[in-house]
């Protein structure tokens, strides 16, 4: 058994020497055999750590040359070493990249996918063998914008991430920032909602009980509580649908006067918000 041998076997899996001699071993110094065996291996080491708790991780996103496709995913892990490890967010772009190139719907057909002649399932049983933890592919979310720009952020250490599409965009090349500013914005602000409509009415009805219920209404007359109401209701519109709040970089601004500014027809029609541990 060579240790050039083991070495290439450790360069390709990440497994550790001793994990590497032993697969070499059980499959007669055969290497595909040894890849096999270890792959397996990542597998076992998955099933066993099934119960694990997956509080840590990344967030990672890609948009196509032209801006047109865009996704993002979150990753988890058991411990944050693992989760800010340099190959741990390697996989997480190469699966928001193989997501963004790939119309896939669930993490089944993601592993079957391949990135640079490789299936997803095997990269990742290469790192639960690597890393010995317990590795989840929690969500993912891909969209396609017909006459937009998709833009996206994620934050320095991968905690949140987002991605929103910005709908009639005439020049894509000037729309560009504006969207990526969106996105960095909704990190920043966490909308729950992109537009007013989007509120549930119970939300909605809730918020207003809530508000009603306040000591300094009671004494106050109808007609006052009506338009102190009205402005509470639209202050919390401005703090959780994400047209309606200011602008992170400059809150003269709101989020649609912003992009309507750019391109007057021009408006944001999409995001999706990802934040690990939410």
């Amino acid at each position: 058994m060579s240790i050039e041998l083991i070495k290439k076997l450790r360069d390709i899996t990440g497994a550790g020497m001793m994990d590497c001699k032993k697969a070499l071993s059980e499959s007669n110094n055969n290497f595909e055999d040894a890849v096999t065996f270890l792959r397996k291996k990542g597998q076992q080491i998955a099933g066993k750590r099934a119960d694990k708790e997956t509080k840590e991780g990344q967030i990672a996103s890609f948009i196509s040359e032209d801006g047109k496709i865009g996704s993002i995913v979150e990753i988890n892990c058991e411990t944050d070493f693992v989760g800010k490890n340099e190959e741990f967010v390697k996989f997480s772009n190469i699966l928001a990249e193989t997501i963004c190139k790939n119309a896939v719907s669930s993490v089944e057909e993601l592993m079957e996918a391949e990135f640079s002649g490789n299936k997803i399932k095997s990269l990742y049983d290469d790192l639960v063998l690597k890393f010995k933890e317990k590795i989840e592919i929690k969500r993912f979310d891909r969209k396609e914008s017909e006459n937009g720009i998709i833009g996206s952020y994620v934050h320095f250490d991968g905690s949140a991430g987002s991605i929103c599409e910005i709908s009639n965009v005439s020049d894509i090349t000037k729309m560009k920032n504006v969207a990526n500013d969106v996105a960095m914005h909704t990190v920043a602000m966490k909308p729950s909602y992109l537009k007013v409509e989007d509120i549930p009415a119970s939300v909605i009805e809730e918020e207003k009980e809530v508000l009603s219920s306040q000591p300094d209404m009671a004494s106050k007359p109808k007609e006052i509580v009506e338009k102190i109401m009205e402005g509470r209701i639209n202050k919390f519109y401005s703090e959780n649908c994400l047209i309606k709040q200011a602008f992170v970089k400059d809150d003269s601004k709101i989020i649609e006067n912003l992009v309507s500014s750019f391109e007057k027809d021009a408006f944001v029609s999409y995001f999706k918000f990802y934040e690990i541990g939410a």
